[in-house]
């Protein structure tokens, strides 16, 4: 169990990093949530969950109104045996059936540095991962490897 003033402030300076390489003020709401939209259909959204101290991020692969086919979801999954960076993953979002790819960070162990450089990859990689998959091939491009100090995916605005 963490101290939850801890994990709040920890990730609150994760959400000032990642304001600054955007230049977008952030701020968590009611839910511990806060969502960004990208260029190319890039929608991510950071969650604080206070009881285990992680911060997750997460971006839907799949627009809505898409659903992929069994083969297509069979390729996604097996994109998580090597295929996608350490620690992200493809999943399922139960309620909405929405294929997402997402991280989860111990927000007490990460500087909020790692946190901007892994929300960038995610952005980069949520266009290729649908290039790869064959969706969304009209809207999305695929992305230039990304370096932690690369924030120029960040072209998008606040969505709340």
């Amino acid at each position: 169990m963490h101290e939850s003033s801890t994990v709040r402030r920890a990730a609150e300076a994760a959400l000032d990093a990642v304001a600054a390489a955007i230049g977008v003020p952030l701020e968590l709401d009611t839910n511990d949530q806060c969502g960004l939209e990208f260029a190319g259909d890039v929608e991510v959204i950071i969650a604080l969950a206070p009881a285990d101290g992680t911060l997750g991020i997460h971006a839907r692969v799949v627009s809505s109104g898409q659903a992929p086919s069994a083969q297509t979801l069979r390729r996604a999954l097996a994109m998580n045996d090597g295929r996608l960076p350490l620690g992200v993953a493809l999943s399922m979002e139960p309620r909405s059936g929405h294929l997402k790819v997402l991280a989860r960070v111990p927000i007490l162990d990460v500087e909020p540095a790692a946190v901007v450089a892994l929300l960038a990859d995610l952005v980069v990689l949520v266009p290729d991962i649908r290039a790869e998959l064959g969706l969304d091939v009209d809207t999305a491009q695929p992305g230039e490897p990304s370096a932690a100090t690369l924030v120029t995916p960040f072209a998008g605005a606040l969505r709340i």
